[in-house]
């Protein structure tokens, strides 16, 4: 059965005066390994063949679907990174930098190398809850409330949002402030009988 082959490297439309500035460690290795483990194109690793030190050479096998091969070179592969994060920012406020980052994925961001897992914070109260468990999420809530509060001018006593962020964890899981949340309770009558059914 005959193969047809595509020659992928150097690959199209890729900046790489970026990727040299950022200083990204890209190597063939890497790329093929890439390939194999993008869904789209199911292609084994022993299809892949190190020409030379600037070509991948992919071999595909003639009976495909012209379709599916035609479709080969449009597809987008994430050499590095979190395929969930969407996008990154460097906000600078006040000669401070901070990596402000859009999408999930705070696990893996916490054991980048180079990273201080420690300092890593977001927003989103259940990803707290599953990475760094529940006593991080009640601090994410008091914060978050914080943080909406005195961007609108309010100040709220922090006893207060203390108070509300326990309620909403104090079962071990995060509880909503609705109808449905409070229901879940079950131990306070005054507090069960402020929300109708």
């Amino acid at each position: 059965m005959g193969q047809a082959f595509f020659l992928v490297w150097p690959i199209p439309n890729t900046d790489w005066e970026t990727i040299c500035k950022f200083q990204l460690d890209i190597t063939l290795t890497e790329i093929s390994h890439a390939i194999v483990c993008a869904p789209k194109l199911k292609i084994k690793i022993k299809k892949i063949q190190l020409v030379q030190p600037d070509q991948i050479r992919i071999y595909v096998d003639k009976d495909k679907d012209d379709e599916e091969v035609a479709v080969f070179p449009g597809i987008k592969i994430n050499l590095q990174g979190y395929s969930q994060i969407a996008r990154a920012v460097i906000n600078d406020e006040k000669g401070k930098k901070q990596l402000l980052i859009e999408g999930y994925g705070l696990r893996y961001v916490m054991n980048t190398k180079g990273v201080v897992g420690e300092k890593r914070y977001t927003n989103h109260v259940m990803e707290m809850k599953d990475v760094l468990r529940i006593e991080a999420a009640r601090n994410s809530i008091i914060n978050e409330i914080n943080t909406t509060m005195t961007s609108h001018g309010m100040n709220i006593d922090p006893r207060h949002m203390m108070l509300l962020g326990d309620v909403m964890t104090y079962k071990g899981e995060i509880l909503g402030i609705t109808r449905f949340g409070v229901a879940k309770m079950r131990d306070s009558v005054l507090m069960l009988e402020s929300f109708e059914k």
